[in-house]
């Protein structure tokens, strides 16, 4: 009697375990861009859904907005000025299905892209017009980035320079320049 009740025990265990498994859940913010055998399907959105066993895989997007800091850029502006800049990027995913199939690390790809893109805007840039008017730098990053991202289904909601430092000879002459200027 009691080996015939383990027989029957192992089967209806993992026939739960597969009925559990076929059951996704998201949370609000998450959307998942289902595979079935390797073709992608529509996006599910919150709540539950239904995953065929050993067809289906699903991969979750979180769309909610990240915020990242960029590491500290060391570059050169138009007029030969060497700055260490840093910044703070805002971006969602718009679109799963092509965060999942167009690029492999869509956020990392994100903070590669503003990296290389602040330098470029900085470089683009002189030091005053760093110093005075941070908001066309930044106008022109958001630009950028929007330009580079956009393809693989990513909004950037917004980018700031945050510090701008300049070396301290160059410090010290812009303080006697405007000395001067007084």
């Amino acid at each position: 009697m009691m080996p015939t009740l383990s027989v029957l025990a192992i089967p209806i265990v993992v026939l739960l375990v597969a009925a559990l498994k076929t059951f996704g859940i998201n949370q609000e913010y998450e959307r998942a861009v289902v595979f079935r055998l390797g073709r992608v399907k529509d996006p599910k959105g919150p709540g539950w859904y239904w995953l065929i066993p050993f067809v289906d895989r699903a991969v979750k997007v979180d769309t909610r907005t990240i915020t990242l800091a960029l590491d500290t850029q060391e570059t050169v502006t138009r007029d030969g000025v060497a700055v260490r800049v840093n910044a703070v990027l805002w971006f969602r995913a718009t679109n799963p299905t092509r965060v999942i199939t167009v690029v492999e690390n869509w956020q990392r790809a994100v903070l590669q892209a503003a990296e290389t893109g602040l330098r470029d805007a900085i470089g683009q840039s002189d030091l005053d017009q760093l110093l005075k008017d941070r908001a066309v730098i930044n106008q022109r990053l958001m630009g950028m980035l929007t330009k580079a991202v956009e393809q693989w289904g990513v909004l950037i909601d917004a980018v700031e320079v945050k510090d701008l430092d300049i070396p301290e000879s160059m410090q010290r002459a812009i303080a006697r320049e405007a000395e001067a200027i007084r």
